[in-house]
């Protein structure tokens, strides 16, 4: 009789301990969803509504030359692909019938510090945030929390460009090194103006921790974006809802 109730109370104390790390996770996701959605707690810029896209979203890519949309298009595009699957909104590049409501734009560091300088929606914070990782992405907001537009601002070098046709293989390396760092700015920029616009180092690895230059997101990181797209979450809810509603998307 003592033997199948030890097994009983392995199988009960098993089944316990694999709902409280089931729970913990959850509770891990659900702290990362806060902070990059909303803020941590402590920071000033925290918002306390939620806010996201309610529509399609078309992309439009410029730069000086043309170089940089010959190149880095089908990236946007391979992109915009996944956020599609997952979010369910329409993302797509813009044509003459359709405007663009998301700029991307690629600029030498010169030229992108000049626009932050005269463009006074670029402004605030723009400058040293391209200064310091060479990208940088910022999102207008109806009054209602939906978000209607964006701008992405990506530093391209065309030194790196230049130097590799002067010395061959050598500075490949360079040029390599050059694609992987806009590659990165530009998925993760795309993920940011869905409404991810804080950075958090609650889960790591993470497309959302500033400290790992990932080029994809990982399946915590789409599990996240999932959940803010998830129609029971609306522009505008507040964030103590939003929370509680959550939760229960990132079993």
């Amino acid at each position: 009789m003592l033997k199948p109730l030890i097994i009983l109370l392995t199988l009960a104390l098993s089944a316990c301990a694999t709902q409280l790390g089931v729970r913990d996770k959850v509770d891990l996701r659900r702290q990362m969803f806060s902070q990059v959605v909303f803020a941590p707690d402590y920071d000033s810029r925290r918002t306390d509504f939620l806010g996201k896209w309610g529509g399609p979203l078309s992309i439009k890519l410029k730069d000086q030359t043309g170089r940089s949309i010959d190149k880095y298009k089908a990236t946007v595009k391979q992109q915009t692909e996944v956020l599609e699957k997952i979010t369910g909104l329409k993302l797509s590049l813009a044509t003459e019938n359709n405007p663009a409501n998301v700029t991307i734009l690629f600029d030498s560091l010169g030229g992108m510090q000049k626009l932050a300088t005269s463009n006074t929606g670029t402004a605030a914070g723009a400058k040293a945030s391209i200064s310091k990782s060479g990208c940088h992405a910022e999102i207008d907001k109806h009054s209602n929390h939906r978000i209607t537009a964006a701008r992405i601002f990506v530093i391209v070098d065309p030194s790196a460009e230049s130097v590799q046709l002067m010395n061959g293989t050598l500075n490949a390396e360079v040029e390599k090194e050059e694609q992987l760092r806009v590659t990165q700015c530009l998925v993760k920029s795309l993920i940011q103006i869905l409404g991810f616009v804080n950075a958090s180092d609650v889960i790591t690895p993470s497309i959302f921790n500033d400290a790992r230059n990932l080029s994809h997101p990982t399946s915590v990181d789409l599990k996240i974006i999932k959940a803010l797209y998830n129609t029971s979450l609306k522009p505008g809810m507040p964030r103590k809802q939003a929370l509680a509603v959550v939760d229960n998307l990132l079993q």
